[in-house]
């Protein structure tokens, strides 16, 4: 059995992939200093702020 858990995004994603870099979505730029996992928990705490000022639990 997986422990893996689907998480409803609350704010449209700012960073685009592709199989070699991250981009910020609105610039365009190379984010190479952040790994995927890094981008990722940025992506989840930033999701989990959003539902905290909505008064929403995820």
């Amino acid at each position: 059995m997986s422990n893996l858990k689907t998480i409803k995004v609350k704010k449209q994603l700012r960073y685009d992939f592709d199989h070699e870099h991250i981009y910020e979505t609105k610039t365009g730029n190379t984010v190479s200093e952040m790994s995927f996992e890094e981008v990722l928990n940025k992506i989840l705490k930033e999701n989990e702020d959003i539902g905290k000022i909505e008064g929403g639990a995820l």
